[in-house]
Protein backbone atom coordinates (compact mmCIF):
# COMPACT_ATOMS: atom_id res chain seq x y z
CA UNK A 1 0.00 0.00 0.00
CA UNK A 2 3.19 2.44 1.14
CA UNK A 3 4.33 2.56 -2.87
CA UNK A 4 0.16 2.69 -3.99
CA UNK A 5 -0.09 6.23 -2.08
CA UNK A 6 2.62 7.89 -3.10
CA UNK A 7 2.06 11.38 -4.66
CA UNK A 8 -1.01 12.15 -3.53
CA UNK A 9 -1.79 15.27 -1.23
CA UNK A 10 -0.88 14.90 2.87
CA UNK A 11 -4.14 15.02 3.75
CA UNK A 12 -5.89 12.94 1.25
CA UNK A 13 -3.22 9.97 1.67
CA UNK A 14 -4.50 9.98 5.12
CA UNK A 15 -8.12 9.28 4.36
CA UNK A 16 -7.25 6.70 1.94
CA UNK A 17 -4.94 5.08 4.54
CA UNK A 18 -7.78 5.33 6.89
CA UNK A 19 -10.57 3.46 4.41
CA UNK A 20 -8.71 1.69 2.43
CA UNK A 21 -10.71 3.35 -1.00
CA UNK A 22 -9.44 5.19 -3.67
CA UNK A 23 -12.54 7.08 -5.22
CA UNK A 24 -11.85 8.18 -8.86
CA UNK A 25 -14.78 9.63 -8.80
CA UNK A 26 -14.54 11.96 -6.25
CA UNK A 27 -10.96 12.31 -6.31
CA UNK A 28 -9.22 15.58 -8.50
CA UNK A 29 -5.80 16.95 -10.49
CA UNK A 30 -5.41 18.69 -7.24
CA UNK A 31 -5.44 15.60 -4.81
CA UNK A 32 -2.27 14.76 -6.01
CA UNK A 33 0.74 16.19 -5.43
CA UNK A 34 3.41 15.07 -7.92
CA UNK A 35 2.84 16.81 -11.17
CA UNK A 36 5.09 15.40 -13.91
CA UNK A 37 5.20 17.38 -17.34
CA UNK A 38 5.27 16.34 -20.74
CA UNK A 39 8.71 15.18 -22.05
CA UNK A 40 9.09 13.57 -18.51
CA UNK A 41 7.04 10.92 -18.24
CA UNK A 42 8.92 7.68 -17.23
CA UNK A 43 6.58 5.13 -16.04
CA UNK A 44 6.41 1.20 -15.95
CA UNK A 45 4.15 0.77 -17.47
CA UNK A 46 3.25 -3.03 -16.90
CA UNK A 47 2.47 -1.89 -13.89
CA UNK A 48 -0.50 0.48 -14.64
CA UNK A 49 -3.58 0.46 -12.88
CA UNK A 50 -5.60 3.84 -13.70
CA UNK A 51 -5.73 6.52 -15.95
CA UNK A 52 -8.21 9.14 -14.98
CA UNK A 53 -10.02 11.08 -17.19
CA UNK A 54 -10.34 14.76 -16.27
CA UNK A 55 -10.23 16.74 -19.50
CA UNK A 56 -9.25 19.80 -19.67
CA UNK A 57 -7.55 19.72 -16.71
CA UNK A 58 -4.82 17.09 -16.04
CA UNK A 59 -4.67 13.33 -16.30
CA UNK A 60 -4.69 11.36 -13.25
CA UNK A 61 -2.14 8.30 -13.56
CA UNK A 62 -1.72 5.51 -10.78
CA UNK A 63 0.63 2.85 -11.17
CA UNK A 64 1.39 -0.44 -8.48
CA UNK A 65 5.10 0.61 -8.39
CA UNK A 66 5.18 4.46 -8.21
CA UNK A 67 1.51 5.73 -7.05
CA UNK A 68 0.14 8.74 -8.17
CA UNK A 69 1.17 11.46 -10.86
CA UNK A 70 -1.22 14.09 -12.58
CA UNK A 71 0.20 15.52 -16.29
CA UNK A 72 -1.25 17.50 -18.74
CA UNK A 73 -1.14 14.59 -21.41
CA UNK A 74 -4.46 13.45 -22.35
CA UNK A 75 -5.60 9.69 -21.64
CA UNK A 76 -4.96 8.27 -25.18
CA UNK A 77 -1.57 9.99 -25.55
CA UNK A 78 -0.76 8.03 -22.34
CA UNK A 79 -2.23 4.94 -23.55
CA UNK A 80 -0.08 5.18 -26.52
CA UNK A 81 3.32 5.46 -25.10
CA UNK A 82 1.90 1.91 -22.99
CA UNK A 83 1.17 0.43 -26.12
CA UNK A 84 4.95 1.55 -27.58
CA UNK A 85 6.46 -0.11 -24.40
CA UNK A 86 5.38 -3.42 -25.67
CA UNK A 87 5.95 -5.16 -28.81
CA UNK A 88 3.22 -5.30 -30.53
CA UNK A 89 0.66 -2.24 -32.16
CA UNK A 90 -2.72 -1.04 -31.93
CA UNK A 91 -2.96 -2.77 -34.88
CA UNK A 92 -2.66 -6.43 -33.29
CA UNK A 93 -4.47 -5.65 -30.56
CA UNK A 94 -7.34 -4.51 -33.12
CA UNK A 95 -6.97 -8.37 -34.38
CA UNK A 96 -6.98 -10.11 -31.25
CA UNK A 97 -10.37 -8.65 -30.58
CA UNK A 98 -11.02 -9.82 -34.51
CA UNK A 99 -9.84 -12.97 -34.57
CA UNK A 100 -11.73 -14.11 -31.06
CA UNK A 101 -14.99 -12.40 -32.41
CA UNK A 102 -15.23 -10.33 -29.00
CA UNK A 103 -16.75 -6.72 -28.77
CA UNK A 104 -15.12 -3.44 -28.40
CA UNK A 105 -13.64 -1.18 -27.22
CA UNK A 106 -9.77 -2.98 -27.61
CA UNK A 107 -7.81 -4.01 -24.15
CA UNK A 108 -4.52 -3.87 -24.34
CA UNK A 109 -2.89 -7.08 -23.35
CA UNK A 110 0.40 -7.68 -23.44
CA UNK A 111 2.70 -9.07 -20.60
CA UNK A 112 1.20 -8.24 -17.54
CA UNK A 113 -0.75 -5.37 -18.36
CA UNK A 114 -4.32 -5.98 -19.09
CA UNK A 115 -5.63 -2.57 -19.65
CA UNK A 116 -9.65 -1.86 -20.34
CA UNK A 117 -11.15 1.06 -20.86
CA UNK A 118 -14.08 2.11 -18.31
CA UNK A 119 -15.82 5.74 -17.25
CA UNK A 120 -16.97 6.17 -21.18
CA UNK A 121 -18.54 9.93 -21.94
CA UNK A 122 -21.02 10.09 -23.95
CA UNK A 123 -18.86 11.89 -26.64
CA UNK A 124 -16.35 9.24 -26.23
CA UNK A 125 -13.11 11.28 -27.43
CA UNK A 126 -11.04 10.72 -24.20
CA UNK A 127 -12.16 8.00 -21.62
CA UNK A 128 -10.45 6.56 -18.19
CA UNK A 129 -8.64 3.41 -18.47
CA UNK A 130 -7.77 0.50 -15.35
CA UNK A 131 -5.31 -1.77 -15.38
CA UNK A 132 -7.39 -5.23 -14.40
CA UNK A 133 -4.56 -7.15 -14.03
CA UNK A 134 -4.57 -6.24 -10.28
CA UNK A 135 -8.01 -6.53 -9.80
CA UNK A 136 -9.47 -9.73 -7.75
CA UNK A 137 -13.40 -9.01 -7.14
CA UNK A 138 -15.74 -6.65 -8.47
CA UNK A 139 -18.32 -5.53 -7.09
CA UNK A 140 -21.33 -2.86 -7.80
CA UNK A 141 -21.65 0.02 -5.63
CA UNK A 142 -24.44 1.84 -7.77
CA UNK A 143 -26.33 1.03 -11.18
CA UNK A 144 -23.23 3.24 -12.72
CA UNK A 145 -20.48 2.69 -10.26
CA UNK A 146 -17.96 -0.23 -9.33
CA UNK A 147 -15.53 -0.91 -6.62
CA UNK A 148 -13.01 -3.32 -7.06
CA UNK A 149 -10.56 -5.07 -4.89
CA UNK A 150 -6.51 -4.71 -5.82
CA UNK A 151 -4.90 -8.11 -5.32
CA UNK A 152 -2.79 -5.56 -1.57
CA UNK A 153 -6.40 -5.78 -0.20
CA UNK A 154 -6.56 -1.88 -1.35
CA UNK A 155 -10.20 -0.83 -3.41
CA UNK A 156 -10.72 1.63 -5.97
CA UNK A 157 -14.36 2.70 -6.86
CA UNK A 158 -14.92 4.54 -10.42
CA UNK A 159 -17.62 4.45 -12.65
CA UNK A 160 -18.56 1.75 -14.25
CA UNK A 161 -21.41 -0.90 -14.28
CA UNK A 162 -20.07 -4.30 -12.77
CA UNK A 163 -21.77 -6.47 -15.99
CA UNK A 164 -19.87 -4.71 -18.39
CA UNK A 165 -16.90 -4.61 -16.60
CA UNK A 166 -16.63 -8.04 -15.73
CA UNK A 167 -17.42 -8.80 -19.03
CA UNK A 168 -14.06 -6.84 -20.45
CA UNK A 169 -11.98 -8.24 -18.06
CA UNK A 170 -13.67 -12.00 -19.44
CA UNK A 171 -12.57 -10.88 -23.17
CA UNK A 172 -9.14 -9.85 -21.54
CA UNK A 173 -8.29 -13.11 -20.14
CA UNK A 174 -9.66 -14.73 -23.16
CA UNK A 175 -7.19 -12.63 -24.91
CA UNK A 176 -4.41 -13.83 -22.65
CA UNK A 177 -5.14 -17.73 -23.03
CA UNK A 178 -4.99 -17.28 -26.51
CA UNK A 179 -1.57 -15.59 -27.12
CA UNK A 180 0.17 -17.81 -24.35
CA UNK A 181 -1.14 -20.49 -26.84
CA UNK A 182 0.08 -19.70 -30.00
CA UNK A 183 3.11 -18.60 -28.10
CA UNK A 184 3.33 -22.52 -26.56
CA UNK A 185 2.55 -23.81 -30.02
CA UNK A 186 5.49 -21.97 -31.99
CA UNK A 187 8.10 -23.33 -28.95
CA UNK A 188 6.73 -26.80 -29.62
CA UNK A 189 7.18 -26.43 -33.09
CA UNK A 190 10.87 -24.54 -32.39
CA UNK A 191 11.90 -26.66 -28.97
CA UNK A 192 10.25 -29.90 -30.05
CA UNK A 193 12.34 -31.86 -27.79
CA UNK A 194 11.66 -29.54 -25.07
CA UNK A 195 7.84 -29.76 -25.12
CA UNK A 196 7.47 -33.60 -26.51
CA UNK A 197 5.28 -33.94 -23.24
CA UNK A 198 3.57 -30.85 -23.40
CA UNK A 199 -0.42 -30.96 -23.70
CA UNK A 200 -2.07 -31.15 -27.03
CA UNK A 201 -4.78 -29.88 -28.29
CA UNK A 202 -6.91 -28.57 -31.29
CA UNK A 203 -5.65 -25.08 -31.47
CA UNK A 204 -4.43 -24.56 -34.91
CA UNK A 205 -1.82 -21.72 -34.52
CA UNK A 206 -1.36 -21.45 -38.16
CA UNK A 207 -4.69 -20.76 -38.89
CA UNK A 208 -4.71 -17.30 -36.79
CA UNK A 209 -1.14 -16.41 -38.15
CA UNK A 210 -2.72 -16.70 -41.48
CA UNK A 211 -5.60 -14.18 -39.91
CA UNK A 212 -3.76 -11.82 -38.78
CA UNK A 213 -1.72 -12.01 -42.38
CA UNK A 214 -4.75 -11.16 -43.84
CA UNK A 215 -6.43 -8.44 -41.84
CA UNK A 216 -3.76 -6.64 -42.12
CA UNK A 217 -3.09 -7.20 -45.84
CA UNK A 218 -7.55 -6.14 -46.32
CA UNK A 219 -6.59 -2.85 -44.14
CA UNK A 220 -3.58 -1.84 -46.62
CA UNK A 221 -5.83 -2.52 -49.29
CA UNK A 222 -8.57 -0.64 -48.15
CA UNK A 223 -6.57 2.73 -46.94
CA UNK A 224 -5.08 2.47 -50.49
CA UNK A 225 -8.87 2.49 -52.12
CA UNK A 226 -8.85 -0.99 -53.41
CA UNK A 227 -10.89 -2.50 -50.94
CA UNK A 228 -11.34 -6.53 -51.39
CA UNK A 229 -13.31 -9.22 -49.79
CA UNK A 230 -11.65 -11.20 -46.95
CA UNK A 231 -12.01 -14.36 -49.08
CA UNK A 232 -9.92 -13.06 -52.11
CA UNK A 233 -7.29 -11.60 -49.74
CA UNK A 234 -7.19 -14.98 -48.25
CA UNK A 235 -6.67 -16.43 -51.64
CA UNK A 236 -4.01 -14.01 -52.53
CA UNK A 237 -1.86 -14.42 -49.34
CA UNK A 238 -2.75 -18.34 -49.39
CA UNK A 239 -1.02 -18.61 -52.75
CA UNK A 240 2.03 -16.31 -51.62
CA UNK A 241 2.66 -18.53 -48.62
CA UNK A 242 3.15 -21.26 -50.86
CA UNK A 243 5.87 -19.93 -52.45
CA UNK A 244 3.57 -19.08 -55.90
CA UNK A 245 3.98 -15.69 -57.90
CA UNK A 246 0.68 -16.25 -59.56
CA UNK A 247 -0.15 -12.61 -60.72
CA UNK A 248 -3.71 -11.95 -59.36
CA UNK A 249 -5.82 -8.84 -61.98
CA UNK A 250 -8.08 -7.53 -59.32
CA UNK A 251 -9.42 -5.38 -61.15
CA UNK A 252 -11.13 -8.56 -63.25
CA UNK A 253 -14.69 -8.54 -61.75
CA UNK A 254 -14.02 -12.00 -60.83
CA UNK A 255 -12.50 -10.78 -57.81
Amino acid sequence: MANLLNGLAHDVRQEIEKTGVIDFTHLKPEDIARAVPRGEIDVDWQSLLFVKNNRPADTIVLTENDGFFRTPLAPRELVNMAVDSTDKTWHDYHTNVALLNLSGPTPIVSGNLQLLVTEQPKRKNQTSWVGIQAVERVNAVSEKRVRVQLKDGMEMIFRDTDTRLRKKIKEASAIKRHLIKEHQESLRHFAPDDYQNATKDSFDGRAFRLERVVIIVSACMTVCNHPKSRETIRRVVCSVLRGNREIFHLEDEQY
